[in-house]
């Protein structure tokens, strides 16, 4: 299994982000939003660019193809690790 944090920040900041907090996940940037806005991640009350996604959990099976996804209206409202692994293992 992989894990991907994907982010509207540009790739100098993440990996001094990375570097900072000592991440062991691969940072993605998406400075230009596609990813973000091909996962239905926009946060509605944001404005395009302005850097605005919602916090997102997906799982992608081995197709490439969407299996679960959890998104949030608060970046603080992620699904636990508990939480993933009952839907990874029921």
């Amino acid at each position: 299994m992989r894990v991907y944090a994907l982010s509207g920040d540009p790739p100098e900041t993440l990996r001094e982000l990375q570097a900072e907090l000592g991440l062991a996940v691969t940072l993605l940037s998406d400075t230009e939003e596609e990813a973000i806005e091909a996962f239905g991640m926009r946060d509605p009350t944001g404005l395009p660019h302005a850097n605005t996604a919602r916090a997102g959990t997906f799982l992608i099976d081995r197709k490439g193809r969407v299996a679960r996804r959890w998104l949030a209206a608060n970046y603080r409202q992620r699904p636990s690790a508990d939480e993933i692994l009952r839907y990874l293992i029921p």
